[in-house]
Order: C-alpha cells, then structure tokens, then sequence
C-alpha cells in the first residue's frame, strides 16, 4: 500500500490506546511507539503549561504530581468536564488530542510515513456527543478522520467474521480498562451490523483496582499498621495496573512489589507481595460486581 493512500486505525483507549494499519499481507500491524511499545497508555501529564507530556512518562508522573495528570479521559468525552491547570480548562476532546498526536508523531518516526487519514474506534453504546467529541479530538490533532467505528464492529473485522461468505450473529464482549459492553453484531457476507449493544462506561479494570474492599485488603498486606501509608495508595494502585499489563495472559500468577515513601522520612522501603489471579478473598469483596453485570444481563433477556 503507497504511503498516499494508508489508512490508520486508531484505538483510543481508557486506560491504553494503539495505532496500526493494514500491510501488503492484509494483516493488522500495531505500529509501537517511540519507547517501544505495542501501547501508550492514555495518561497526560501537563509538566508546565508548554510541555504536554503523554504515555509512560506521563503515567509515573501521577506518584509524584497527581493534580497535573489526566487519566481515563475517556468516560468523560462527551461532557462538560474540565481538567484546570494554569487558569487554562482543558476539555477531554483536547486531552484526547494530545494523546492522539502522540500515537501519530510517534507511528511517523517508526513506519516513515505521514499519519493524516485514520479511523478511531469507540464503544457501541458511544451517543453522539460522545461520537462528535471523538471526531473533534482528531481534527485538534490535525488527522483526517474517516470514520468513528463501533468496537465491536472492528474486533468482528479483526478476526475475519466478515470474510467466511456466510450469515451469523456474533457476541462480542469488551472488558477494558474503564469501560464494558457487550454487544450482538449480524454478519452476512461482507456486511457487519450492531444488531444491540449494552454497556457500563463505569467498569472495568480501574474499578476493580479501586474497590474499596480490595483496597483496605491490600493496604493492609502491605502496612498493617498503617503507618508508612503517605502516598503509597496511589503508587500502589500504578504499580499493580504496570504488573499486571506486563504479566503474560496464561500465567496463573503475578508479583508486585512496590516502593513507598514513610512520611517525613527521607528512606524508602520495599513491600514485596504476591498476588494470585483466581484467589477467593479478591473474589469476595468483587463478588458484587460479577452479580451486578449477570444481573443486568439477565434482566435484558427477560
């Protein structure tokens, strides 16, 4: 494919987002980023009102400069929201800018090619404000959005459900960082419809990492008497999200360790502690969760 006609399709994500475009083999490649990752995590540190920073960087800049970092953005396109920083209001579609901008400079520097023309996913359950803010965050990025595409649509493109000449119903359930639907997509030949779709831009992973009792029992795993706490919840809670995004899907298990800062003193100690994936006290206090997404599917289907 010339460099004229390439067409990027964009993810942007709650909590990560992603570039790639379509080779000669007429399979996705995910374009990594400038640190030489396959993604940028959707975080935007706002180092002084000239210096705009976006992705890891960004991201551990909240253990030391929280109130300069915005972070899921994406559950406010949209709305009225603002991030205040230096008199100036930021609404999301200009955050979601900076890190749209990001994900093209740096797929320039590693593809040699000028990103213009793009498509940029978003959930089904997205309305048109939601839709037109999406749009309006690549046009401050100065690309050429073609289309804001469903994301269910793009993951039954992804795996070919569209290419098999025959007519079906797929569900496709998307569990990320921040958001969750689940949607039924109709396929018939080349053609791909959101027959429905339901969703909570409330969950996902951010909330199982904040629920409270999840919360109290890893603070007290790791300072029973609360004395070292300072700022460590928030280092904790990057901490985990870092391990879990680097630990591989099929192991059953994963290690963290964090560091954190005794207020008032100038050491700093170490709280190794392992975390299992399937394990029943993390599932007791998130059982809460699970029955209220059953529910709600439940009661659709009634």
């Amino acid at each position: 494919m010339s460099a004229e006609k390439r067409i990027y399709g964009i993810d942007l994500g709650t909590t990560y987002s992603a570039i790639a475009y379509v080779d000669e083999f007429n399979q996705a490649e995910i374009i990594p980023n400038s640190d030489n990752e396959r993604v940028t995590p959707s975080v935007v540190f706002f180092e002084s009102p000239t210096n705009i920073i976006v992705g890891s960087v960004a991201k551990e800049a909240a253990k030391h400069d929280s109130e300069a970092v915005v972070d899921f953005v994406k559950r406010q396109m949209g709305t009225d929201y603002a991030f205040h920083y230096e008199g100036v209001d930021y609404k999301p579609e200009e955050i979601s800018s900076y890190i749209l901008r990001r994900l093209a400079e740096d797929a320039k520097k590693t593809g040699e090619h000028d990103v213009k023309d793009v498509v940029i996913t978003c959930p089904a359950y997205f309305g048109e404000a939601e839709r037109n803010a999406t749009r309006l965050a690549g046009e401050l990025a100065g690309l050429n959005v073609l289309q804001i595409l469903d994301e269910p649509a793009a993951a039954a493109l992804f795996y070919g459900l569209n290419c098999r000449g025959e007519r079906k119903n797929a569900i496709v359930y998307d569990l990320g960082g921040g958001t969750f639907d689940v949607s039924v997509v109709s396929v018939d030949d080349a053609e791909i419809k959101i027959v429905c779709t339901d969703g909570d831009h409330r969950l996902g992973g951010k909330d199982w990492d904040d629920a409270r009792p999840f919360s109290r029992f890893r603070v007290r795993k790791f300072d029973r008497n609360r004395e070292h706490i300072g700022r460590s919840g928030n280092e904790l809670r990057l901490a985990i999200r870092r391990r879990k995004s680097e630990a591989n899907a099929d192991e059953a298990r994963f290690d963290e360790s964090a560091r954190f800062e005794r207020r008032g003193a100038a050491e700093r100690r170490d709280y190794p502690r392992t975390l299992r994936r399937v394990d029943a006290r993390f599932g007791r206090p998130n059982g809460r969760f699970y029955a209220f997404r059953l529910g709600n599917r439940e009661n659709k289907r009634s």
